[in-house]
C-alpha cells in the first residue's frame, strides 16, 4: 500500500527539497542562426517555473522573453534586424552556397530611411506590398518506453507505456505594408500531437484530489495530449502593427521573441520558417507576449547606418512561455474561468554592431501574478495570490571571421543572471507570510558555442550550464531553466528528463500519496528544457550533396546538484532519485546522428530528415540497490516539411 503523505509533510518536504523553478525570459526576437545572433525586439517575459524543489526541481529560469535589439537581438516586432549566421553554423533552409559569410547590412525599417517595414523597398504612396505564407509540418518519432520511476519502495518501475508520437504544425501568416505602416499576422492553426494511442493523454493524471481541486499538468497539453486535432492548440503567434517614425519604430499587439542564442527567450521559428532546430531537433512551442515597443538606432552614437547601437525598450502581457498561460485552453473556461495566470514585463535591451560581430544587453523586470493555487496549510483548500518578482539580466555576443583562402569561423556566447524573490513556493525557510520571509531568487547559466567550415566539412562545439540547488532545504531557489525550444539532442533533455519530471510531478499530485499538491508544483515539469545541467556537444556535419546534409553528435551531461526526485526527497529528507535510490548526478552519454535534405523550389521550399539517438544512462538514472542504471534508450525520428 503506498505511503500516504501528511499534508504539513508534504509542504515541509517539498518546500524544504526546494521548491521553485524560474521560467523567464528576456527579450528581442531574433531569429536563432548558427552564430546565434542577436535579435533586435524581443521581449523579455520573465516567469518563475517554480515548483517545490530547487535542486530536485528542474530549472529556474528557462522561458522568458528576451529584449530586442539589432541583429543579436530580434523580436518579431523589429524585423530585419538578426544578423546573418556564419555559413555551416546554424541551419537555415538554404544550401551553404546561399549562406552569407558576412553580415548583410541590417534592413531595419528605422535604420534605412527609404526602406518600408522588414527592410524591403518603400511601396508607392498610393499602394500596399502584401505577402502571405504558409507552412506545414510533420514530424514521427518511435522510442523505447521510457522508465519513470517508482510510486513506493518494492513497487515496480512504472513506465510510460507508450513509444510512437506522431504530431504536425499548420502555420499561415500574412504581412501587408503601406508608406510607414505595416500590418503582421502569423498564427498556428493547428499544432501538437495527432493521437495519445488511446486515452485522454500519454501520461493520465493522478486521480483527483480531496475537495474535487483541478488537478496540475503533468506536461504541456502539445507533448502530453491530442492537441494537434483540438481547437485549443490555436496560438497566434503575431497580430502587430508597426509605424516607422522619424525616429524609430513602434510596435504594438501580439508578437513571439527572442535574443542571442534563445537560451532564455525563443521564438521557436519565424514567420518563413516552420520550426526546424539547427541540425536534428523540433521547436514546439515559442515564447509569446502582448507587447508595445520602441526601436531606435541613434545616429550619434558609436556609428549609424549598418553598424551602430540599437536600442529598445518594451511593456509586455505575456500570453504564454513555459511558467505562465494567460488564457487557459477552451475547455477549461467553464470549470476555472478563462484567465489564469498574469505577468508582466518591462524590459530595455541596447545591442551594438560592428562588422562580423555584435554584443547585446536585454535588463528585465518581471513581476508575475500566479492563478489561485490550494494551498498547504491550516487552510487546505483555500485558493490564495502567489507571486514572482525577479530582475533578468542576459548578455549575448556573436561573431564570424571568413579567412583568406581558407575556412570560417563562427562563435557565439549567452549568459542570464536572475535574482528576486518569490512566495509561489513555501517552506519552513521560507513561509512566505511577508517581505521577510519570502524564497529568495538567484540562478543563472551560459551556453558558448564555435564552430569552423571549409569545403563540405563544418564542426561545431556547444558547451552550456544551467545551474541546479546544492541545499533544497534553504530559503534560495536556485534552478535555472533553459527555454523549450532550445535543442540539445534528442533524447535525454527532449524525452526522458521530460518524461521523468512529468511523472514526479504526477507523484506528488497524487492524493494516496500526498493528499494535496503543494502549489506550483506543475513547475517539476521540464517539457524538455535544460535544467540543472553542465553539458557538452560537439557536432560534425557534411555536405554530402548541394541539397543533402549528414550530420553527427556526441552529448555528455552531468547534473550540478544531483539529480533528485521531489517527493522521495521529502520522504528520505535526503537527495533521492525516482527509482528511489541515493541521487547521482552522471546523466550519460548520447549518441546522435542525421540526414537533412533541402530543396528550394520555384515557389516553395521543401525539408526531409531522419533521426536517431541512443542515450547511455549514468548514475543520475540507478534503479535498485545494486547499482543498475536505467536501460538504455532509443529514439528514431522522420520529419518533413513544406513552406512557401
Amino acid at each position: 500500500m503506498p505511503r500516504r503523505m501528511h499534508v504539513g509533510r508534504v509542504r515541509r518536504a517539498f518546500a524544504l527539497a526546494g521548491g521553485l523553478v524560474l521560467a523567464f525570459g528576456t527579450g528581442a526576437g531574433a531569429q536563432e542562426r548558427d552564430g546565434g545572433p542577436l535579435a533586435p525586439n524581443a521581449a523579455p517575459a520573465a516567469s518563475i517555473s517554480g515548483a517545490p524543489t530547487s535542486s530536485v526541481t528542474p530549472s529556474a529560469i528557462p522561458d522568458a522573453p528576451p529584449a530586442a535589439a539589432p541583429a543579436a537581438l530580434e523580436s518579431h516586432d523589429a524585423p530585419g534586424m538578426t544578423s546573418p549566421a556564419p555559413a555551416g553554423a546554424q541551419e537555415s533552409h538554404e544550401t551553404p552556397e546561399a549562406k552569407p559569410a558576412a553580415p548583410a547590412a541590417p534592413a531595419s525599417a528605422v535604420d534605412v530611411p527609404n526602406a518600408a517595414p522588414g527592410g524591403t523597398a518603400a511601396p508607392p504612396a498610393s499602394g500596399f506590398v502584401t505577402q502571405v505564407h504558409a507552412s506545414y509540418r510533420l514530424v514521427a518519432s518511435e522510442q523505447s518506453d521510457l522508465q519513470l520511476g517508482r510510486r513506493d519502495t518494492g513497487d515496480p518501475i512504472d513506465t510510460l507505456g507508450h513509444r510512437f508520437f506522431p504530431e504536425h504544425q499548420l502555420r499561415l501568416g500574412a504581412r501587408t505594408a503601406r508608406d510607414s505602416l505595416e500590418l503582421v499576422f502569423d498564427g498556428d492553426l493547428l499544432k501538437g500531437l495527432l493521437t495519445t494511442g488511446g486515452g485522454d493523454a500519454v501520461l493520465p493524471s493522478a486521480p483527483v484530489p480531496q475537495g474535487g481541486a483541478p488537478g496540475p499538468l503533468l506536461a504541456d497539453p502539445l507533448r502530453n495530449r491530442a492537441w494537434g486535432v483540438n481547437p485549443s492548440s490555436l496560438s497566434i503567434r503575431q497580430a502587430q502593427l508597426r509605424w516607422k517614425s522619424p525616429v524609430g519604430l513602434v510596435g504594438f499587439g501580439a508578437t513571439t521573441f527572442h535574443f542571442g542564442q534563445g537560451m532564455l527567450a525563443n521564438a521557436a521559428g519565424t514567420p518563413e520558417d516552420p520550426g526546424f532546430d539547427r541540425d536534428l531537433g523540433d521547436q514546439r512551442f515559442g515564447d509569446r507576449v502582448l507587447r508595445a515597443s520602441f526601436t531606435t538606432r541613434p545616429r550619434s552614437l558609436f556609428g549609424a547606418g549598418p553598424e551602430g547601437l540599437t536600442v529598445v525598450l518594451a511593456a509586455d502581457l505575456v500570453l504564454q512561455d513555459s511558467t505562465a498561460t494567460l488564457v487557459r485552453p477552451f475547455g477549461d473556461w467553464g470549470s476555472q474561468g478563462v484567465f489564469a495566470d498574469r505577468a508582466f514585463d518591462g524590459l530595455l535591451a541596447a545591442v551594438y554592431q560592428r562588422g562580423a560581430g555584435e554584443v547585446g544587453l536585454v535588463v528585465t523586470r518581471r513581476a508575475t501574478n500566479f492563478a489561485d493555487t490550494r494551498a498547504l496549510d491550516e487552510k487546505a483548500m483555500v485558493p490564495f495570490g502567489t507571486d514572482l518578482g525577479v530582475w533578468a539580466f542576459d548578455f549575448a555576443a556573436d561573431g564570424h571571421l571568413k579567412l583568406d583562402k581558407g575556412p570560417e569561423l563562427h562563435g557565439a556566447f549567452e549568459g542570464v543572471l536572475v535574482t528576486g524573490s518569490t512566495n509561489h513556493v513555501r517552506n519552513d525557510s521560507c513561509p512566505g507570510q511577508n517581505d521577510a520571509d519570502r524564497c529568495r531568487v538567484l540562478q543563472g547559466g551560459l551556453v558558448a558555442r564555435g564552430g569552423v567550415r571549409s569545403g563540405i566539412f563544418s564542426a561545431e562545439l556547444l558547451g552550456g550550464y544551467a545551474s541546479g540547488d546544492s541545499n533544497p532545504f534553504d530559503d534560495q531557489v536556485n534552478n535555472f531553466k533553459f527555454a523549450r525550444d532550445f535543442q540539445v539532442g534528442l533524447v535525454l533533455f527532449d524525452q526522458v528528463l521530460a518524461w521523468q519530471s512529468a511523472a514526479q510531478v504526477k507523484r506528488a499530485s497524487d492524493p494516496l500519496l500526498t493528499n494535496v499538491a503543494p502549489p506550483g508544483v506543475e513547475l517539476l515539469s521540464t517539457n524538455g528544457a535544460v535544467t540543472n545541467a553542465l553539458f557538452v556537444q560537439p557536432t560534425v556535419k557534411v555536405q554530402a550533396l548541394a541539397d543533402l546534409e549528414l550530420v553527427g553528435a556526441v552529448l555528455w551531461a552531468r547534473a550540478p546538484a544531483a539529480y533528485a526526485d521531489a517527493l522521495w526527497t521529502s520522504r528520505t529528507a535526503v537527495l533521492t532519485n525516482a527509482f528511489g535510490q541515493p541521487a547521482g548526478s552522471d546523466y550519460g552519454f548520447e549518441f546522435d546522428l542525421g540526414a537533412n535534405w533541402k530543396h528550394r523550389f520555384d515557389r516553395f521550399s521543401v525539408h526531409a530528415g531522419l533521426a536517431g539517438g541512443l542515450l547511455l544512462p549514468g548514475d543520475a538514472f540507478v534503479v535498485d540497490g545494486s547499482g543498475k542504471k536505467m536501460d538504455a534508450v532509443h529514439r528514431v525520428k522522420a520529419r518533413g516539411a513544406v513552406w512557401f
